[in-house]
């Protein structure tokens, strides 16, 4: 054994001793390939030696960053300069994705409200005005309302029924509704509508 080996094998000690001879004879019987019950009992106690190994030399590691001056100085700095900053950073980030998060609510509500004047304004003009020209009465809606809702449908009961369009299928509310407005979401065909 050459000196310098020499050096290093007195350095450790006896469990980091033990870890490295029970880590040779495992390697030696695992590709030996001899019982597996004994490459099992020398892994099981290889793992165990080597996680006392790790706790010794985790102790030696400790006890020198501890006593360094240059140690203690980049913990200080850590502890007083960098958590701060990372946990405001953090802070501000939470702050801000629930500030978005509300923001994208407000603007998606306040956009179904103005969805839903511009379809009741139409609807509404039709039901005050007495229809004298079905058909004009029935495109103009059609125009005011295509870019909001392009698939729109109409049903105006009262002497005679009217659908917009033609084909629409659409059905009467339920008689306790009374007078009532709003979006609903219905399901036809397997799709949600408004």
């Amino acid at each position: 054994m050459p000196k310098g080996d020499a050096k290093w094998w007195r350095r450790l000690g006896r469990v980091e001793r033990t870890f490295l001879v029970l880590l040779a004879l495992y390697l030696l019987l695992y590709l030996t390939r001899v019982t597996p019950a004994l490459v099992w009992l020398a892994g099981i106690a290889t793992f165990l030696m080597g996680i006392a190994a790790a706790f010794q030399l985790g102790r030696r590691l400790m006890r020198r960053a501890i006593w360094r001056l240059r140690n203690r100085l980049i913990a200080a700095y850590l502890f007083i300069a960098v958590v701060p900053v990372v946990l405001l950073a953090s802070l501000a980030g939470i702050a801000g994705w629930m500030v978005i998060g509300q923001m994208a609510v407000y603007l998606v509500n306040t956009e179904l409200r103005h969805r839903e004047m511009n379809l009741l304004r139409p609807a509404e003009a039709l039901l005050r005005v007495p229809i004298q020209d079905t058909d004009a009465a029935l495109t103009r809606f059609g125009m005011m309302s295509h870019e909001a809702f392009p698939n729109a449908e109409l049903l105006i009961t009262g002497d005679r029924e009217i659908r917009y369009p033609a084909h629409s299928k659409v059905a009467h509310p339920p008689s306790g509704w009374g007078r009532a407005y709003g979006l609903i979401v219905k399901r036809e065909g397997g799709q949600d509508r408004l």
